[in-house]
């Protein structure tokens, strides 16, 4: 795909011009003095049709950085493009704020351009590489599926968990043993079943298979009989059941179906000898609750909050929501969790630089998590998503993240 500015522009720019032949750098060339008004415009090639001798050059998709950063450094009024793709028109456009136009061009006296089956089949392999090498930015993770269609997608770790109040004086689950008891006694494939395939269960923030689940001394299963043994080393059992109120939402975003899926979990839990009761709020209440310190008037005297979080793709997420430091009102660690360890671990992350050391101490962050839960790991939600069937080329990033540019009406 050619794209170019129209020539009515063109004509009109008087004083300057910024141009990027091939693949060289910008040159600046005086226009004679035109009359009305004066603008600046800026044009690329970006190399990406095969056309060009500088396209075994070109780096991708490092030179859509590059266009963007020379963008940012000149803000000139309007910016034409040359052998670019009109996704990556599209990318650069969002990125620095410019609306996109399309031109006809006519090239050797046609105004279309097979893309020769080498080139597209090349390009498409280098884009291929380069996304399985981008993902959390370090190249050692490989967290990705394919689509019906081949193509590579993101699942991450959108979690629907019960968060602890661990700083109220009598909650039970300031004892450790009721915390890994209630996450051995959750039988999350029947929760999955409920709801049809829609979510999946949950272990830890991250998902089994994610190269940051790590390997935590806690293997969460369902298994009864081991979280009752863990109530009554706890002082728990028949005749003194784990009495617990958790605030739940009526609805809510990313709460799926918070009403029956907790009766579910309350009649589930009751076999391992937790009586469980509810604070049913709306979802801005239960927003201003996590805002606030868990022993505050707005947590309702809660022993644990059901809200869905997205800490997902970002690792200051993990030390936002779950860092001694970062409790409310100054963060969202709601239940107040302080592990120095885990701590520790973070600000090693925070300092370094080697992607693998990253890598490995996120590993560990996570091992912690699991082992000293903060909350009841249920289910992950698969962010499901309905349209009509006139909608084509839409792929499920499973993300609050969307790509709409490949999207269109039949």
């Amino acid at each position: 795909m050619t794209v170019k500015l129209t020539a009515t522009l063109l004509a009109a720019a008087a004083a300057l011009i910024l141009t990027l032949a091939g693949c060289s750098r910008p040159s600046a060339t005086a226009l004679p003095a035109r009359s009305g008004p004066a603008y600046t415009l800026m044009q690329m090639n970006l190399c990406l049709s095969g056309l060009g001798s500088c396209y075994g050059r070109v780096a991708y998709p490092a030179v859509l950085n590059e266009a963007v950063a020379r963008i940012g450094q000149t803000h000139p009024d309007a910016v034409t493009f040359n052998e670019a793709c009109r996704n990556d028109v599209a990318q650069i456009a969002r990125r620095t704020g410019y609306h996109m136009a399309f031109a006809r061009v006519i090239y050797g006296g046609r105004t279309s351009l097979e893309v020769k089956r080498a080139v597209h089949d090349e390009y498409n392999v280098r884009v291929d590489e380069a996304n399985r090498r981008m993902a959390w930015g370090a190249a050692s993770v490989n967290t990705w599926y394919k689509n019906a269609s081949g193509r590579i997608t993101h699942s991450y770790p959108h979690s629907w968990p019960w968060t602890f109040n661990l700083a109220k004086e009598d909650s039970p689950f300031r004892d450790i043993r009721v915390r890994h008891a209630i996450n051995f006694c959750v039988n999350r494939d029947g929760l999955v079943t409920l709801l049809n395939g829609l979510a999946e269960p949950a272990y830890g923030l991250f998902k089994k298979a994610d190269p940051f689940f790590g390997n935590p001394k806690q293997q969460y299963t369902y298994d009864p009989a081991k979280a009752k043994a863990l109530l009554k080393e706890a002082g728990y059992g028949p005749d003194k059941p784990v009495k617990a109120k958790i605030m739940i939402s009526t609805s809510g975003s990313g709460q799926m179906l918070p009403i029956p899926m907790n009766e579910y979990l309350q009649q589930n839990l009751k076999e391992c000898n937790f009586d469980i009761s509810f604070e049913v709020v709306d979802w801005g209440t239960m927003l201003v609750a996590l805002r606030n310190p868990p022993t505050a008037p707005q947590a309702l005297g809660v022993d644990a909050m059901n809200i869905s979080l997205h800490i997902s793709m970002d690792i200051s997420q993990f030390a936002l929501f779950n860092l001694s430091g970062n409790a409310p009102p100054k963060g969202r660690n709601w239940p107040n969790w302080k592990n120095a360890e885990f701590d520790a671990v973070i600000e090693r992350i925070e300092k370094s630089t080697d992607s693998e050391e990253i890598v490995a101490n996120i590993r560990k962050a996570h091992e912690i998590f699991v082992d000293d839960p903060p909350w009841l790991f249920i289910v992950h939600d698969r962010n499901a998503r309905a349209m009509t069937k006139n909608v084509k080329g839409f792929t499920s990033a499973q993300s609050w993240f969307q790509d709409f540019t490949p999207v269109y009406m039949e």
